[in-house]
């Protein structure tokens, strides 16, 4: 219980910081710069090579026959060797391309629902700004389920590691920093704001709780799904929905950029973590 309490604290931080501030919409697109910055870096250096490793284990399972074990280094050369077919298939992630069709589908899905549900005719203002948050909530909020699920099945297998849990931590803060960015952007009332934030930061957490149970009817298959759709999602957020908007004025672009890069940076500290 204490993990999914410090996530959801976490979350509640990082969304009141932007919501306390109450910036004006220069200084609220300078501020969504560094956190788009966090996302794309956490999708090329973690949930799209998360995808990858998911594919190579599962063509790996498949090919092995099923006396046939994996050697373990740590204990020399016991288990059998691997066959040359098999360590092709390892090295190149050759195989079911299922997860892949999932992360296309992710990407395919939110923009299905921007496009029938959430666009606008307008290409500027409130209208722009208000399909933004909406399309960013999605995204987002995919990705915090997925991340509650895969939380719960490593707190099942072992004990998280303290830089891990910081890692984490400080992420998801960031994920609740743009959401309200971008809801105060779209003029949404204080208090709606609120009232998502605290939705939004109960959804992992709730996620990790019911993991277990779900885990144990559907096993670790659905995951591998769940973890590609939401990297399609959220991949469609960062370069469709968020990048844009950070650079759709011309102005402060150089503080733009260099908080884009800052965030990129910040992820790659993030990542190192296992983050």
């Amino acid at each position: 219980m204490v993990v999914p309490a410090l996530v959801f604290v976490a979350a509640l931080i990082g969304g009141a910081a932007s919501w306390l501030a109450n910036w004006n919409e220069r200084r609220l697109h300078v501020a969504l710069a560094l956190s788009t910055g966090t996302f794309l870096g956490a999708v090329f250096l973690h949930l799209l090579p998360d995808v990858a490793g998911r594919v190579e284990a599962t063509a790996v399972h498949e090919t092995l026959p099923q006396s046939q074990t994996l050697p373990d280094p740590s204990h020399g050369d016991h288990g059998h060797s691997i066959d040359t077919d098999t360590r092709a298939v390892a090295a190149h992630g050759h195989g079911d391309s299922t997860l892949w069709l999932c992360v296309l589908a992710g990407v395919l899905l939110v923009h299905t629902v921007e496009a029938l549900f959430l666009r606008t005719t307008e290409r500027e203002g409130v209208g722009r700004h208000k399909s933004v948050s909406l399309v960013t909530m999605v995204g987002v909020s995919v990705h915090a389920a997925s991340a509650g699920l895969g939380l719960s099945a490593l707190e099942a297998g072992e004990a998280l590691e303290t830089s891990f849990i910081v890692a984490f931590l400080t992420h998801k803060a960031f994920e609740s920093f743009a959401m309200v960015n971008v809801f105060q952007l779209a003029h949404l009332s204080r208090k709606k704001i609120a009232v998502i934030l605290c939705a939004f930061a109960l959804l992992t957490p709730l996620c990790m709780l019911a993991g277990m149970p779900l885990f144990a009817h559907v096993g670790g298959e659905a995951l591998n799904i769940v973890t590609a759709l939401a990297a399609g999602t959220f991949l469609y957020v960062c370069v469709a929905e968020l990048l844009p908007e950070v650079f759709h004025h011309p102005g402060d672009n150089l503080a733009k950029f260099s908080f884009l890069l800052a965030g990129v940076l910040l992820s790659v500290v993030l990542a190192g973590f296992g983050a």
